[in-house]
């Protein structure tokens, strides 16, 4: 029996898909329930280009609607689901041997149960190819969108738990429009020709998905890409080509993807210019980068710390600033003055702010940046208290004039008060005639 390019022989029943058959399909996706009627005459007679029945009388078709190939294999895992547990395969699925499989990407039952792709072949879209198409990924035999499919989201063998949708190559648990959940995962339900326009609602082999409608070719300058219409110009999931998706956060503009939170000619949206010359896209939205937003101070992102304003581009502290003292606008501290709690003062004559800020005069009088005080005599100030120099041992006769360890300030005179017979113990205690002071006691001599 001749070899058919792409295919191998399907057990002992010899079984060979003819390669110009499935070929139809392109470049359309496969339908597997129409599929079956089209290579197989009659829906039960032999397999086209001939093959007789095999030895127990069947002609190519086994008992479970399949192709009579023998065992089915799992193909490494690729394109294969355990069955349902109420017996029956999900929408996107085709029952063979028993087992639900994806026969769009099962190379071991590529296009229809038991079509096996040859070696150095893949199974794209039911049909046993060279490699695979642009957009689509090669793994374990099969063909895959890596941005949607939940066993090899975002690569071969990320596959996503049970519940999530793969979305942009990343497991998600939401889809977006107008993408839809059908089973594990998001699907373009408005160019899906498995899935046009709800789940499970597939379109004939001769029709494409367009706008959620299976409909006869792409109108409307819309492109085809993997069974379904696509506007390049617009979409995300097919930007300026097939297989071309933008990123999270990015939109298709004019067929390129743009990050539309940073791209300041596509802020927010396509087509969204900001003032090139003043302003910056911060998040999605046209900013002043050098005006007073303190979110985005000099740049997106450049937070002012708390008590800080944005003035022209720069975080200020206000409260010290002495050219925005106060506020952005001003004014400008003078030559000579301070910038103290948003305030211009002159600190060498300020009794809030004597000598810097927040130096509080009790006097109320400030001279020369020192505060100045009024001492009823003999005392006198110093620095901002008033102290007695006769008897201050900190002061003793001036401001700073500190008596040594042991003497006491008498008279503005730091004496030794245990041997001093005018201050003997204490100060002005003077010792009679013929007596001297020992020990701060006068004694006779």
């Amino acid at each position: 029996m001749d070899a058919r390019p792409g295919y191998t022989s399907a057990g002992s029943s010899e079984f060979l898909v003819d390669a110009a058959i499935l070929s139809v399909m392109r470049p359309m996706t496969l339908r597997p329930l129409a599929l079956v009627c089209l290579v197989l005459v009659g829906c039960g007679g032999k397999a086209s280009g001939g093959g007789d029945a095999g030895a127990d009388g069947r002609t190519g078709l086994d008992s479970g609607a399949g192709i009579d190939g023998g065992p089915t294999t799992d193909g490494g895992g690729n394109g294969l689901d355990a069955s349902s547990e109420g017996g029956a395969c999900a929408e996107d699925r085709v029952e063979c041997a028993g087992r639900c499989v994806d026969v769009r990407t099962d190379p071991m039952n590529c296009g229809v149960c038991g079509a096996r792709c040859g070696a150095g072949t893949v199974c794209n879209e039911g049909v046993c190819e060279a490699g695979c198409p642009t957009g689509r990924t090669a793994c374990e035999g099969g063909c895959v969108d890596t941005t949607s499919d939940t066993r090899h989201c975002g690569g071969c063998g990320n596959a996503c738990t049970a519940g999530q949708a793969c979305r942009s190559g990343r497991c998600d648990s939401d889809c977006p429009a107008p993408m839809a959940r059908c089973g594990d995962a998001c699907v373009s339900i408005d160019a899906d020709p498995f899935n046009c326009g709800a789940c499970g609602r597939r379109c004939e082999a001769d029709e494409v998905c367009s706008g959620g409608s299976c409909r006869g070719s792409c109108e409307g300058g819309l492109a085809f890409c993997m069974g379904g219409c696509y506007d390049i110009r617009s979409d995300r999931r097919a930007c300026g080509g097939c297989g071309i998706v933008c990123e999270p956060g990015e939109a298709c503009c004019d067929g390129t993807c743009r990050d539309v939170r940073s791209d300041a000619r596509n802020c927010g949206a396509c087509g969204r210019m900001c003032d090139l010359g003043t302003q910056q896209c911060c998040d999605g939205r046209c900013v002043t980068t050098h005006g007073s937003d303190p979110m985005h101070c000099g740049g997106c992102g450049m937070r002012c710390p708390p008590g800080h304003a944005c003035c022209f581009g720069r975080c200020v502290d206000v409260s010290s600033d002495e050219v925005y003292c106060g506020s952005c606008e001003g004014p400008s501290c003078a030559t000579g003055q301070t910038c103290c709690g948003g305030r211009c003062v002159n600190t060498r004559v300020d009794p809030s702010h004597c000598g810097g800020c927040g130096n509080r005069c009790t006097s109320g009088v400030c001279e020369a940046g020192r505060c100045s005080v009024t001492c009823v005599p003999p005392r006198i100030a110093c620095g901002t208290i008033c102290v007695d120099p006769y008897t201050d041992e900190r002061h003793c006769g001036g401001c700073d004039m500190p008596c040594p360890r042991g003497r006491t300030c008498c008279d503005r005179i730091c004496t030794d008060t245990s041997t001093d017979p005018e201050n003997c113990g204490m100060c002005d205690l003077a010792c009679g005639l013929g007596q001297v002071c020992r020990a701060g006691s006068c004694v006779s001599g």
